[in-house]
């Protein structure tokens, strides 16, 4: 289910739980491109095209020596550059595919285990083994293993030392960007020099405004989150009123859902402060003026979602149970009618609305058992079952 439909870069990495504040799967795309991690794939081109099921089934009962020779040389010294594994280590080439397929192996089967940061160390020695090309995206999923161990410092000191792929602009911003987001998410002020030489580079590009929109909502939600909420709050509504500006020359019946994600951590800086009725009052006040809030407008629906999960963590329950109502009024019938439907019979737009609805009731679910209600959670779970 993508619980974070509604932004870029808010798909948390683990769906399980109502209380999930961890750094995002968009959010790891390192370059403009967007490299993700697809394990099949690297492992396909460098494994002899075996499937991600074949790899994981294929774990030898042992490691071989010379793997733990090639990794202890590889994890010592962090090296994030490919190696000529094959001559430095005096292996053939079949022996030395043999041992990077059981790094691989190893990598995806700690990752299934939940052993996420041993999962990241085997994806670095895998990098550090194979033409830059391919490491890129064994990059990428260390990265995400740091972070799914909840390691934001390991992620953040691998990324620095990964040069970005290419010199274009795009891809130094990005690279900043992410740097800024790790950096964020350990309170660090660290993440505003990153900010600060995004912004530089940012107004060399023709995209100006879009990256600066980017760099100053980041700017917004670290002093939010350091709780500076006077600084996060002056900043937030300046983006806002800008992105707002925009929207009404444009003459959109439908906010963009940045523009939702901007309103979001504006509304999140007043529920942190004890003010859940200022949230709403802007959700009721402003966003509402500015959406159509029609069926066809997911993204809106989305970002009450969004604004039910910060409810909840900040334990405001009733304020994010009326917004996940909101949810399911407009939905839920489409939601019964679509459950019917193949999935090739299935658009795009009607699979979000199965995964908003999906989402909107496991969580409802979990919210439920956590306070005891628990023939409500129960009532819920059969839904999701049928």
């Amino acid at each position: 289910n993508n619980r974070m439909d509604g932004f870029p870069g808010l798909e948390p990495l683990n769906l399980g739980g109502a209380f999930n504040t961890g750094l995002s799967w968009k959010e790891l795309i390192l370059y403009a491109a967007g490299a993700t991690v697809v394990v099949t794939g690297i492992g396909g081109v460098l494994c002899g095209a075996k499937s991600h099921s074949q790899l994981t089934s294929s774990v030898p009962k042992s490691m071989d020596p010379d793997l733990q020779t090639v990794m202890a040389g590889s994890m010592g010294s962090r090296n994030t550059r490919s190696q000529d594994a094959n001559r430095s280590k005096g292996i053939s080439s079949s022996d030395f595919n043999k041992l990077l397929e059981e790094i691989l192996s190893r990598a995806v089967l700690l990752q299934k285990q939940g052993d996420h940061l041993a999962s990241a160390e085997m994806f670095v020695t895998a990098a550090g083994l194979v033409p830059p090309q391919y490491g890129v995206q064994l990059h990428s999923s260390a990265l995400q293993e740091f972070v799914a161990a909840g390691r934001y410092d390991l992620a953040r000191d691998h990324l620095e030392n990964i040069p970005p792929i290419g010199a274009e602009n795009e891809a130094l911003i990005a690279h900043e960007l992410q740097l800024a987001r790790f950096s964020l998410h350990l309170e660090d002020s660290k993440a505003l020099e990153y900010l600060s030489k995004a912004e530089a580079i940012a107004h060399q590009t023709a995209n100006k405004d879009k990256y600066l929109f980017t760099i100053n909502k980041l700017r917004g939600e670290f002093y939010s989150k350091v709780r500076e909420f006077s600084k996060a709050e002056n900043i937030l509504r300046e983006v806002i009123d800008e992105q707002v500006q925009i929207h009404k020359e444009k003459g959109d019946k439908d906010l963009p859902k940045d523009v939702t994600g901007a309103f979001c951590e504006l509304q999140k800086v007043y529920i942190a402060q004890g003010k859940p009725s200022i949230a709403m009052d802007i959700l009721n006040n402003e966003i509402l003026t500015l959406t159509s809030a029609t069926y066809d407008d997911i993204s809106y629906y989305w970002h009450l979602t969004h604004l039910a999960y910060i409810f909840i963590e900040y334990d405001y329950s009733q304020f994010a149970e009326q917004v996940w109502n909101e949810v399911l009024e407009m939905y839920e019938s489409s939601y019964e009618e679509l459950k019917e439907k193949t999935h090739a019979e299935r658009t795009t737009f009607d699979e979000r609305v199965l995964s908003i609805v999906t989402n909107t009731k496991n969580e409802m679910s979990v919210m439920y058992y956590n306070q005891g209600k628990l023939n409500k959670f129960k009532e819920l779970q059969k839904e999701l079952m049928e």
